[in-house]
């Protein structure tokens, strides 16, 4: 009786099509599980504002921040309370050693330029502070297009890739008397022409969009990673519509 056996050539069409359904798949597989690692990071840091907010009112007994900090002085004395702010906040925060020479560059959500503020009034600075985890933060008490604030702005896995807005990088503000962490979200999305005649160019409508040629587009995503909905496809979650 012959023993039954595969021939060498159906053995090789077998690992060619194994070949070719991997090559297909893999790279869609490994993509999702970096997106899947990005928003682990994000809920994680989200919750370490939220938890450092929530310490610090109660450690200072103040029923709210926001009306005790974001205070404007017309006669030349700015937001006087900020550095007061910045004091007691970092309290809050667990810090590591970090010099902000490290700090790689940014690029924009598309991926299309570095992250740049065209406008003088909204620089960007360097991270200051870099947490226990590896995030990146710095926050301040400024005005900006959505009204005066606490902003918070945290790089949720540091000095590691992909070092995008939108992805890794995010921009919070406290608004309100009730201290609720807000995400930055697009309120419009311009044209490139449209952006370069508006005063404050790459900020205006604090654009998230792979549509968005904006110097800062990303400012604006982290009210859309919050809500889980794609800036581009309202049918699709935040996380499966990163641009590549």
């Amino acid at each position: 009786m012959r023993n039954k056996a595969f021939t060498l050539a159906e053995v090789l069409i077998t690992l060619g099509i194994i070949g070719i359904v991997a090559a297909m798949t893999l790279p869609a597989l490994i993509n999702k599980h970096q997106n899947k690692v990005l928003q682990t990071a994000f809920i994680t840091s989200y919750s370490l504002l939220g938890q450092a907010i929530t310490k610090l009112k109660a450690d200072t007994g103040l029923s709210s921040l926001y009306d005790y900090y974001v205070v404007y002085d017309e006669n030349g004395g700015g937001y006087y309370k900020s550095n007061e702010f910045k004091e007691e906040f970092a309290k809050e925060l667990k810090f590591v050693s970090y010099s902000s020479q490290m700090q790689p560059k940014y690029r924009t959500y598309d991926g299309s330029k570095e992250i740049s503020a065209d406008n003088g009034s909204y620089a960007i600075s360097k991270f200051k502070y870099a947490l226990a985890n590896g995030a990146l933060i710095d926050f301040t008490i400024s005005a900006s297009l959505d009204g005066m604030g606490i902003g918070l702005l945290i790089d949720t896995n540091g000095l590691k890739a992909p070092n995008r807005y939108g992805f890794d990088v995010f921009s919070f503000r406290i608004l309100s008397s009730d201290d609720k962490i807000i995400g930055r979200k697009m309120s419009k999305l311009y044209t490139e022409e449209e952006a370069n005649n508006n005063q404050y160019g790459g900020l205006a409508g604090l654009p998230c969009s792979i549509k968005s040629k904006q110097s800062m587009n990303g400012i604006g995503c982290a009210g859309f990673a919050l809500e889980d909905t794609c800036p581009d496809n309202p049918e699709l979650g935040y996380w499966e519509c990163l641009p590549k």
